[in-house]
């Protein structure tokens, strides 16, 4: 279809800036200024409103979208009305006839999972003259060429027919922008994509419907490779399937046709997962089998059929036994992490989490060599040739690279290992994390031969929210599945909710991964004593109580946490240190007194009897001890190391370093 010079220059088409009024305000929404299309989009990608957008941002992710604080800030900035034209008020300009439509039509998608790929995706489209990403954070604001209207009627229908479009994509738009006068509030989006040429006017077509068709439509202009497609649902993969198939020979028609005959099945059975996903799962296929991924000149294709041969392939078979779990981490003689597994450690900010993940990775790179590293009693077992990947995405770089230093020196090894690969991912977004995830296994298991250990220190991080469902599930089962495709285990870090008690991780991603985990590990920190507990609940092969627990606290001296002893063992020692204090705090005074008094030397000795009258005095009651009671306390704090028995029978304070309290120390 060509396209009119007119229909060429609508960038440069004048639109007002408005102001929408705030609750209360007796004021209407009115222009405070005029300007091109093209000079709004480069406000949007320059950052004429930033610091605006960023306070937004903020807001959202504390209240939420809908709260009053991200409304009451989304107020603050101005407003385009890129539709048209106006002559005086914004109020009833088309019905007025005072509307000079620009021919162009808001498009506005809400919760959007990775907004940078879907902007990038619908800016490719032939129709879209631009795509930014919203003020809000969570959804994706365009631009779509469309036939001029001179009537409120006319520009409803052009908004018909652009959601019939996009809705053949199985993409639902915000339904406001059918009215004319819809405002698009200022947005920062550095990366906005606006067309360097004419767009593709989408023009109605005579017989259209007004409900919404499913028909998978293929964007154009749109070259990412297999197999990294679309991420916005079934529909667009299908479309992207179908350039996929255009390009291997076969007519658009054809490729939709081929198709949408497995639609159904396919929606099924891929609603909720990626599609570049599905068809890693079917790459290696039982012996004998069709390919799952067939090749049309050299691309290609999910064969939906072989998939479920694939999946019948594993059904029970009662004279095949699966081997047992593989165990490759264990704290003491209980296992912690096996192959084909994933095991969590949960915990509240601040309480350790950072110093297991060294211990374990320190373990790992030890393998089944001597090493006199403290790698908090965690030790690896079974194979250990294989590569061990550490996904960070949480810390600074600074805090990063002293986590994996300490790793070494927990290692017992003079070098970092060359089995270990660490990487910062802070930087990347959540799909980017998901996606280096995969092919970095995929390099390390061609580069090592396998793969024995996955860590990834804030899970959380690879999902844009814990707390939905579908997803949470989803990338449970991904990370379920990628640790049996590669039978290595993969260690997931999580944080505990804030304010919980009972351990609760987050969202339903902590649910679930509790639910799949070969062993759940948790840390409580103790604020009086610093001392930092590991045990598990709901393990696969054995709990850890805390009562039993592995106890860890900060050492000036090593640099890095260090273990202390099983948590018995180190509550009986708290006991004994405070018994200790008390003891001597008490016997102190009593010595001080008897010093101050002339008994006997400087460093005074005293007899049971003597004891009691200088307590006397101390305590200022009339009512004495018995001698032999202060005798069986002598004999107490002996034991205790705070008093000495002389040769003569009496007992003398021990000088400092030598009291059980000074010794612990």
């Amino acid at each position: 279809m060509s396209t009119t010079a007119t229909e060429n220059d609508r960038l440069q088409q004048t639109i007002p800036v408005c102001k929408i009024p705030e609750p209360g305000e007796r004021a209407s929404v009115r222009v405070i200024r005029n300007l091109t299309i093209a000079e709004a989009l480069e406000e949007i990608a320059e950052g004429h409103f930033g610091a605006e957008v960023a306070e937004l941002r903020r807001l959202v992710a504390i209240h939420g979208k809908d709260s009053d604080e991200a409304k009451a800030a989304k107020l603050k900035m101005p407003a385009y009305l890129f539709s048209g034209q106006v002559d005086g008020a914004v109020k009833q300009a088309m019905p007025e006839g005072r509307f000079h439509h620009s021919g162009i039509l808001t498009l506005d998608f809400d919760g959007i999972e990775d907004p940078e790929i879907f902007r990038d995706a619908l800016a490719d489209d032939e129709h879209v003259i631009a795509a930014w990403i919203s003020p809000s954070g969570n959804g994706v604001k365009g631009l779509c060429a469309v036939e001029r209207a001179t009537t409120e009627d006319e520009h409803k229908a052009a908004f018909v027919a652009v959601e019939n479009y996009f809705a053949g994509q199985g993409l639902e738009m915000d339904p406001s922008g059918k009215n004319s006068n819809r405002l698009c509030y200022a947005s920062h989006d550095p990366d906005a994509r606006i067309r360097s040429g004419p767009a593709r006017v989408l023009r109605q077509a005579p017989a259209q419907a007004a409900k919404p068709t499913h028909q998978p439509l293929v964007l154009s202009a749109h070259s990412r490779p297999f197999p990294e497609p679309p991420e916005h649902g079934i529909h667009l993969w299908l479309a992207q399937a179908a350039r996929w198939c255009e390009q291997a020979g076969l007519s658009e028609a054809e490729a939709v046709e081929r198709l949408r005959e497995q639609e159904p099945r396919l929606r099924r059975s891929y609603s909720h997962r990626e599609p570049e996903d599905a068809a890693r799962l079917v790459y290696d296929t039982p012996s004998g089998s069709r390919p799952a991924v067939e090749k049309m000149n050299g691309r290609p294709i999910i064969n939906i059929d072989a998939l479920v041969e694939a999946a019948y392939a594993l059904r029970f078979d009662p004279s095949v036994t699966p081997p047992e779990d593989e165990t490759c981490l264990v704290i003491a003689d209980i296992p912690i992490g096996a192959r084909g597994n994933l095991s969590v450690l949960g915990g509240k900010s601040k309480v350790g989490k950072g110093a297991l993940v060294s211990a374990v990775l320190g373990s790992a790179q030890r393998g089944l060599e001597y090493g006199r590293g403290d790698t908090i009693c965690i030790e690896w077992s079974g194979t250990d040739t294989g590569a061990i990947i550490h996904l960070d995405t949480e810390q600074s770089a600074a805090d990063w690279h002293g986590l994996v230093t300490r790793s070494v020196t927990r290692s017992g090894r003079s070098s970092v290992s060359d089995r270990l690969l660490s990487l910062p991912l802070v930087r990347f977004s959540r799909s980017e994390r998901m996606a280096i995830l995969r092919e970095v296994m995929r390099r390390e298991k061609q580069d090592k031969g396998s793969v024995d250990l996955v860590v990834i220190d804030g899970v959380a991080d690879l999902c844009v929210s814990p707390n939905d469902e579908a997803e949470a599930l989803e990338l449970v089962s991904q990370l379920h599945a990628l640790a049996q495709e590669y039978h290595c285990a993969i260690f997931c870090v999580l944080h505990e909710n804030p304010g919980a008690e009972n351990g609760k991780t987050r969202g339903h991603l902590g649910s679930e991964l509790n639910r799949k985990a070969f062993a759940n590990l948790r840390i409580d920190k103790d604020t009086t004593t610093s001392v930092s507990t590991l045990y598990g609940t709901d393990m696969r092969k054995r709990d850890i109580p805390k009562e039993q627990g592995f106890c860890f606290a900060w050492d000036d001296t090593a640099g890095m946490h260090v273990f202390q002893g099983r948590a018995a063992g180190v509550k009986a020692a708290e006991r004994d240190r405070k018994a200790i204090d008390e003891s001597r705090s008490y016997w102190l005074k009593i010595y001080e007194m008897a010093q101050d008094i002339g008994t006997k030397t400087i460093c005074p000795d005293l007899s049971p009897k003597e004891a009691v009258e200088i307590d006397r005095d101390i305590s200022g009651t009339k009512k004495e001890m018995k001698a032999d009671a202060m005798k069986k306390r002598m004999q107490r704090a002996e034991i205790l190391g705070v008093l000495r028995k002389t040769q003569e029978g009496r007992w003398t304070l021990t000088t400092s370093g030598q009291s059980g309290q000074e010794r612990d120390i």
